[in-house]
């Protein structure tokens, strides 16, 4: 869906580790250059509480180092025109989000800072 609505640079089942190594964060999808994590949020498991406990830590600790969350739901993808839309405006609005980033947030940071010519 999102690359026939012209999302490209996708990847799927992205994860951050900490400064030792271990993972501290699986994502669904994203564009780690742009600092872009997705997420599809099922009803059912989403309803659990131990998922529902463990999913709200992981999305601040995402958020800490510096990535834009998009999450989505069932309904949202019955609107693939939307849910394209959302991805496009979070493209458009990374570069002056990480611009505004100080590198040593994080270093997936420092690294989109990089690849995007700020540092």
């Amino acid at each position: 869906m999102l690359e026939d609505g012209g999302i490209s640079g996708l990847k799927i089942g992205i994860k951050l580790c900490d400064e030792l190594g271990y993972v501290q964060a699986r994502g669904d999808l994203g564009i780690e250059e742009l600092l872009i994590w997705g997420e599809y949020d099922g009803f059912v498991p989403h309803t659990e509480r131990e998922m529902f406990r463990a999913d709200r830590p992981r999305h601040r600790y995402v958020e800490r180092r510096g990535w834009q969350v998009l999450r989505f739901v069932d309904r949202d993808l019955a609107n693939p025109a939307g849910v394209c839309a959302e991805w496009r405006a979070a493209i458009a609005d990374a570069p002056a989000r990480i611009r505004a980033l100080s590198p040593a947030r994080s270093p997936e940071v420092a690294a989109a800072r990089r690849a995007l010519g700020f540092d």
